[in-house]
């Protein structure tokens, strides 16, 4: 089980407003459920996520695409028939 803390309402309030901004298709009350279930088991979940934030933005900068292997050309020369 894990331990829930009590959430003062301005954290609530700036909480829910972020929860908004990040899904749009949100309303109001899910926005302040959504951040009262995060602030509810993590009282420093808004502290943290402007370093989250910065962490995700390297790690996707970081990234590249997966090159894929080329198909094989069923025309190429290889696949003519010439004897050999």
């Amino acid at each position: 089980m894990t331990t829930r803390y009590r959430i003062p309402k301005r954290v609530l309030v700036k909480a829910a407003k972020e929860e908004a901004k990040e899904h749009p298709w949100l309303t109001a009350k899910e926005a302040r459920k959504v951040a009262t279930d995060h602030l509810s088991k993590h009282p420093y979940y808004m502290k943290a996520m402007g370093v989250a934030e910065q962490i995700m933005a390297k790690e996707e900068a970081r990234n590249k695409p997966k090159r894929r292997k080329p198909k094989p050309n069923p025309t190429g020369w290889i696949n003519r028939g010439y004897q050999f």
